[in-house]
């Protein structure tokens, strides 16, 4: 018996022996398929600190936050989207639908433009277009539109020729037909001598990058006429008006009447003819003096720039002239004196130097081939200070803080100016220094919140415009967002509110902990920037909704504790598209 047991127990050894030396690491776990889980693995976590077993994110305050990595690279899962999922083109990370666009669209219409989706009857983007879901278009006529929710939606195409909405569709409904076919060009025609520059756009200032269904592109053609040629613009959308705008030299010395060119009509549609022709001007001369003494840093340093805007009441001029020049005690800081070509017509025209003096209204009527001089003195507004410089003072109050002895707290307050216009005002007080601060500003306080950085805030108190206000600095701490994912740009931003309405305070990603709330800034609502950081919070459950472009697609909560340094998780959609 003693003869197998033998060699069994020489087997069992040679077993053991081969698995400690090619496989001995296995019990710890798998080999790091990254360099970041390496990193995680080493001896040194990766934020020095209290250690967490949510997240090696979570720990005490204050130290250095170093700066995070990119989300690509730090948040990637295994859960990834197959990028084969819908054929020849990938399916960008967060999309929830996928939609083709087909674009029965001039082709010059095609040669850059943007497919883009609204939520249903909602207004255009102005300033913040990377909050709309689009696809850039070149060359063209079929693209497919990633959309972080499904259901119904505005899908629209913009360029700078013009633009087509189609409203409340279901993207689940198949493919989407945005059409344009009775575009036409405008001609122009020159009877002048010289080349002539043109521009024709829509008119007014107020048309949107991404349109809804109340607004407008900026649609616009420059071009140039020879002297008795014809030009062409490119197919140009039906049903706008556009003003036409000629760009020429008027002979114009001193004082004298000279000639300028001008299109009529200055207003056409697609598929009509403009003409451009010689058209006599008169002039308006200018002669303003300041009423009253001033400093005489307006003069030297400050430069006071004033300007001056005429509008015709006819259709002689439809578009603002502007002309700036320098005012001194003694009058206007020119050779002679301000100088206005206009051609004829009623105008009234404006001169003043913002708000702190009243402005200067004339109204004249402007012949062919005659001189006309204006003379005002423009007089202070009595609601700034002397200087003219800075408003008279609205809110003049005193903080007292408690809960901390030393630091530097933010106070950030929510004002309304003289305009009814909302912002959030900063101020910068240092702990220790005195008893009480003053808050003063020349706007209408409705509430402020105190912070000192990075663990101590106050709730929501009132300054009055007057008088002395007790402010509480309790203990808080910090929360890091760290999104699961990067979702791809073609779907909007991806951003955090909180959840009960108030405002949001966050902190530059890399900021150090020591740096008494550098780059400290509040706001509505914060980019979802992985790495960045928010707070300080007040120690409990915190709340926040998340948006990805117009889409609310879900929230995220975390508990904050009092001097830590915590994760806020953001779940992001997986990509799929419905059948």
């Amino acid at each position: 018996m003693r003869g197998p047991w033998l060699w069994i127990v020489l087997l069992a050894a040679f077993l053991v022996g081969a698995w400690v030396l090619w496989g001995g690491d296995a019990p710890h776990g798998p080999e790091p398929d990254s360099a970041d889980e390496l990193a995680a693995s080493d001896t040194e976590p990766l934020l020095t600190g209290r250690p967490s077993a949510r997240s090696p994110v979570e720990r005490s305050l204050p130290s250095e936050v170093p700066a995070a990595p990119d989300a690509r690279d730090a948040h990637a899962t295994t859960d990834a989207p197959d990028d084969a999922s819908t054929g020849s083109e990938s399916v960008p990370v967060g999309a929830v639908a996928v939609v083709r666009v087909l674009l029965d669209l001039p082709e010059p219409w095609l040669q850059y433009g943007t497919v883009y989706a609204h939520p249903p009857d909602a207004a255009g983007a102005e300033d913040e277009t990377e909050r709309v879901p689009a696809v850039d278009v070149k060359k063209k006529r079929e693209v497919q539109l990633a959309l972080p929710a499904a259901g119904r939606w505005d899908v629209g195409y913009v360029c700078h020729l013009g633009s087509v909405l189609v409203r409340n569709v279901d993207v689940d409904d198949g493919p989407i037909r945005l059409a344009c076919r009775d575009a036409a060009p405008i001609r122009i025609k020159s009877h002048v001598a010289g080349t002539a520059r043109v521009r024709i756009r829509t008119p007014g200032d107020s048309a949107v990058s991404r349109p809804g269904h109340t607004q407008r592109a900026p649609v616009g053609v420059n071009l140039s006429v020879e002297a008795g040629g014809v030009a062409t613009t490119p197919p140009l959308p039906p049903g706008l008006d556009f003003d036409v705008f000629v760009y020429g030299v008027p002979r114009l010395r001193g004082e004298e009447p000279g000639i300028d060119w001008r299109a009529r009509p200055h207003t056409a549609r697609a598929g009509d003819e403009v003409v451009i022709e010689e058209a006599p001007l008169g002039v308006v001369a200018i002669d303003i003096t300041l009423a009253g003494s001033a400093p005489p840093s307006w003069f030297t340093a400050m430069k006071t720039n004033v300007w001056v805007a005429a509008r015709a009441s006819g259709p002689a001029l439809r578009k603002d002239r502007f002309a700036s020049t320098w005012l001194t005690k003694e009058g206007l800081l020119q050779k002679d004196r301000l100088l206005m070509p206009l051609p004829p017509g009623a105008y009234t025209i404006k001169f003043g130097i913002g708000k702190a003096f009243h402005e200067q209204v004339f109204d004249v009527a402007v012949a062919a081939g005659r001189t006309h001089r204006l003379e005002g003195t423009l007089q202070p507004n009595p609601r700034y200070a002397p200087h003219g410089l800075a408003p008279t003072l609205q809110t003049r109050a005193w903080l007292r803080f408690a809960g901390a002895s030393k630091g530097e707290v933010r106070v950030f307050a929510h004002e309304r100016d003289d305009e009814g216009d909302a912002h959030f005002g900063s101020h910068s007080m240092r702990l220790g220094s005195e008893e009480r601060h003053e808050i003063s500003t020349g706007g209408r306080i409705e509430h402020a919140h105190a912070f000192r950085f990075p663990d101590r805030a106050s709730d929501r108190f009132l300054v009055p415009k007057r008088g002395e206000v007790n402010v509480r600095l309790q203990p808080a701490g910090m929360l890091m967002l760290v999104p699961e994912r990067e979702p791809h740009e073609s779907l909007g931003t991806l951003r955090v509110r909180r959840a009960d309405g108030r405002p949001l305070v966050w902190t530059r990603k890399g900021t150090s902990l020591q740096d008494d709330g550098a780059g400290l800034e509040m706001a509505w609502e914060v980019t979802a920037e992985a790495g960045r950081l928010l707070g300080p919070l007040r120690a409990g459950t915190h709340r926040f909704e998340v948006f990805l472009g117009p889409v609310r697609i879900g929230t995220a909560e975390a508990e904050v504790v009092a001097g830590v340094l915590r994760p806020l998780s953001i779940r992001i959609p997986k990509a799929n598209v419905p059948k």
